[in-house]
């Protein structure tokens, strides 16, 4: 009965571990591209403050923000489903 509860807290622990690992891993993988959508939305909101703001330009952030934002959403979808905490959505083509 010992045994077996040593073995269950050591388990439990052995869980926590690898959750504030993944918790770890996830912050420093998703840092990079919420900075990189940041820095596309400010660049085109200067853009927009200027007196000749150029359509051109400001599409060209904003479309760079926007495949930023899917970057990151497959990232955290991956990483997610590699730990067991999502099941895989199947989209319909």
């Amino acid at each position: 009965f010992v045994d077996g509860l040593l073995e269950l807290i050591h388990d439990l622990h052995q869980s926590l571990e690898n959750e504030k690992s993944f918790s770890a891993f996830a912050a420093h993988e998703l840092r990079g591209p919420l900075t990189a959508i940041k820095t596309h939305v400010q660049l085109s909101q200067l853009m927009l403050s200027q007196t000749e703001p150029t359509q051109g330009k400001i599409d060209f952030n904003l479309k760079h923000a926007e495949a930023s934002i899917q970057r990151y959403e497959q990232l955290l979808e991956q990483l997610l489903l590699q730990n067991g905490m999502i099941r895989p959505v199947h989209h319909l083509a």
